[in-house]
């Protein structure tokens, strides 16, 4: 073999070395964690192989999605977009034992890793049922702004743009009933926008609520703004604004 061969054999082997190198860094950025002081470094690598081996490669954030005894934490995965959906992979790990912490169901298939599990059950898969589950929001813009919310059953697409572009930009149509109509519509932070399901009322053609939250989704108590609003002859109109406390 002469000298240059083994040369340009060296310089592949170095090249290909830095490339495998530079993978983790690239793949994996740093994770939020809003999780509570008694998590050490230790519970924090567990709980991060528990959802590697379920498949969420690229943690983004692990938070306590709901007050619990058994204390209880969310992983999710960086979310990717996909035209004007935003999709993200969730898989939910508590603790395994401690004085309020039940044994999980031996029929079930887990994953464990020092003191926390993931019980793994199947639904489906946009729901809120399965384990690990995936998350389904969509993106609405305003030129440079944007939003990522929910859509429920039988939402449009092209009607939710349309309510948040009239929140947006105050051009909501006053519909309220009294005694309502004495106060100036108050808008809500289109910012803060988690969803927009299809109203009690669901007779009435293209009549929605709208959720304003200061927590994402997948947090449980707090409150927010709640409004109804019906898209009728290419305007949006304000039927009725409330507060809500969970």
């Amino acid at each position: 073999m002469s000298r240059s061969h083994l040369v340009r054999l060296w310089c592949t082997v170095c090249l290909g070395c830095a490339l495998f190198a530079a993978v983790p860094t690239a793949q994996h950025g740093p994770v939020d964690w809003r999780v509570p002081d008694v998590l050490t470094a230790v519970d924090k690598k567990d709980i991060l192989t528990i959802a590697r081996r379920v498949g969420i490669l690229d943690p983004q954030t692990v938070s306590v999605p709901m007050g619990s005894a058994c204390l209880l934490v969310e992983v999710e995965s960086k979310p990717r977009v996909v035209g004007n959906r935003v999709l993200s992979d969730i898989v939910m790990i508590r603790h395994n034992t401690g004085p309020e912490c039940r044994p999980s169901a031996p029929a079930r298939r887990v994953q464990q890793k020092g003191n926390w599990v993931a019980a793994l059950f199947t639904g489906n898969p946009t729901s809120f049922t399965g384990n690990p589950r995936r998350r389904e929001l969509w993106r609405i813009r305003d030129e440079d702004w944007r939003v990522d919310i929910h859509l429920g059953q039988d939402v449009p697409y092209d009607d939710a743009v349309m309510v948040v572009h009239a929140i947006r930009q105050k051009q909501l149509i006053d519909r309220r009933q009294p005694p309502e109509p004495s106060s100036p519509i108050r808008y809500i932070d289109s910012s803060r926008i988690r969803s927009i399901d299809r109203s009690d009322a669901r007779t009435i053609p293209r009549q929605y609520q709208v959720t304003e939250s200061s927590e994402p989704l997948s947090r449980r108590g707090g409150g927010g703004q709640l409004l109804t609003v019906r898209i009728r002859d290419g305007r949006v109109e304000l039927l009725a604004h409330m507060q809500w406390m969970s």
